[in-house]
Order: structure tokens, then sequence, then C-alpha cells
């Protein structure tokens, strides 16, 4: 299952490896394909690499909170938040076009914002998002990961599992330095939070058992507690 969060190059880039037709034969297939926004105006690559996603994959469809769980087995369960609607014509902020997933196995929960704001955030503060695993918005910048929000996704335990992914050292997370002071400081005013960070640890890989989560990372290195909460370097 692939998930084509919305029209930003930083997300949907690496879905170009996909497209990529191999002479080995080892191509990656797609299996079943979800999207949020289907506007045949988007600038840049962003169309061309979705129609040919949608051409490669078994079974593609835009995907809304209308639509019934997306379930890949009995014991897994795909819970879309957002968008609301099905989205013809891209939001002039495309953040807020992302797909927001609740995934449920057993009695873990993992909550996947793409780069959703605060703005889409509060829409569904009536739901129930608590959730072991928070992947917070919009790579750690100030306009996502709102403290009340927060509140209502960390559970009553210690098992609060909280990841940013972002990249201070080239391309857009250099530019933007992130992740930013703003939002490690309501993270961290949470207490309990146990904090992942791509720029640091490297790949993140966490597993579910159906009650607890267990995490590895790529990066061995020990990482200090002054680094770990230090804000992202902004390029000059």
């Amino acid at each position: 299952m692939a998930f084509l969060t919305h029209p930003h190059d930083d997300h949907y880039g690496g879905f170009r490896y996909l497209c990529q037709e191999r002479d080995d034969g080892q191509g990656f297939s797609i299996e079943n394909l979800y999207y949020s926004v289907f506007d045949s105006k988007i600038y840049g690559g962003f169309w061309p690499c979705l129609e040919s996603l949608i051409r490669k994959a078994t079974f593609a469809s835009q995907i809304s909170s209308r639509a019934p769980p997306v379930s890949p087995d009995q014991e897994v369960e795909l819970k879309v938040l957002y968008p609301f609607q099905k989205i013809i014509k891209a939001s002039q902020d495309r953040n807020d076009d992302s797909i927001v997933l609740l995934l449920q196995y057993q009695n873990t929960r993992f909550l996947f914002t793409g780069d959703a704001s605060k703005r889409v955030e509060r829409k569904f503060l009536d739901q129930d998002i608590r959730s072991n695993v928070l992947k917070l918005g919009h790579h750690g910048s100030r306009t996502a990961s709102d403290e009340e929000f927060l509140q209502k996704v960390k559970p009553p335990s210690d098992n609060f599992y909280t990841v940013i992914s972002s990249n201070d050292q080239d391309g857009k997370g250099k530019r933007y330095g992130h992740p930013h002071k703003e939002t490690l400081g309501t993270l961290k005013r949470l207490g309990s939070v146990k904090l992942y960070r791509t720029d640091l640890h490297g790949t993140i890989v966490m597993v579910s058992d159906g009650s607890s989560v267990t995490v590895s990372t790529s990066n061995q290195k020990e990482i200090s507690e002054k680094e770990l909460w230090k804000p992202g370097k902004k390029s000059q």
C-alpha cells in the first residue's frame, strides 16, 4: 500500500523511483495506491507522476474520510481522518491537502499527519486520536503540532513516541531550519515524550507486536538530551 499525501515534491518526489521502468525486471510494483488530490492543473511533476503511478498500480483511488476504513488484513485498520471529502482543486496551501491517517494494530495506534497545519489538526479534535506513535506534522515546523492537539494524541501512559522527519544538512530542511524551536518546546512541555528525529537518528523503524512498540535506528550513536531538543539549523 502506498499513500501519496499531497502535491509537494518533498512528499511525492520519492515516488518517481516507483515510476521508473527497469530493464532487470526488478521494478517496484504498487498493489494499492491512495492519493488526496486529483487536479491536473498542479504545477511541477506531481500530475505526470500521479498519472504514471495510477497506470502502474493494481488498484488506485482518491481517498477521504467518507470512505470506509482501509484494512490490509483483519488485525490492521487504517482510518482516514482528513481530508473530509475528495479534493478536486488543490488548496492554496497544499500542506492542508495532506492525508491524515490513523493506523491501529490491536492495542497500538500510529498517527500520520503529513504536512497538515494547525488549522487542519483542529478539525478532528473531537475524534478519538489517542496514539502511541505520532509522526509530527510538517517536519516539526511551527505551523503544525498545536498544544491542544498534542495533548489529545498523547496517551495516559508514558509510552508516547514522537517522530520528526527533517533534514537540516541539505535541501529544504536546511532552508527552513526544521524542526523549529516552538514545536520542540511545546512537545517537551508535555513530559514523558520519547522523541526521534531523522536528522539525528537516521532511518527510524518502529515495530508493533500489538501491545507495545519497539524502535531501531540506523544511527547507533548516542544522542544527548541537549542535542535531541536543539532546533534545526537554518541556512543564511
